[in-house]
């Protein structure tokens, strides 16, 4: 399971993530190309509820690709980075 929350305001976004099981958890962030901008994380994690911090701020408003690997399995996806102040 994986939620964000984007806020261009103040130049990040917040990734909430469940593991099922413990293990290796990585989250990549990619550009539109597929190419990678950052490894968000890559770190042992227990089971349950967790969040990290992504910051945008020196990232251009566009659309980017996530990928979290767990050991239950990957997840991805796409976040729009909105352009600030401007409303969708």
């Amino acid at each position: 399971m994986v939620k964000f929350n984007t806020d261009p305001e103040d130049g990040s976004t917040i990734f909430h993530y469940r593991t099922y099981s413990e293990g290796q958890v990585r989250i990549h962030i990619l550009d539109s190309s597929g190419r990678l901008i950052e490894e968000l994380l890559n770190s042992f994690e227990e089971a349950g509820d967790h969040s990290v911090i992504w910051s945008t701020s020196n990232l251009k408003p566009g659309v980017y690709l996530y990928s979290i690997k767990s050991p239950g399995g990957r997840s991805t996806g796409t976040i729009l980075l909105p352009i600030p102040g401007k409303l969708y």
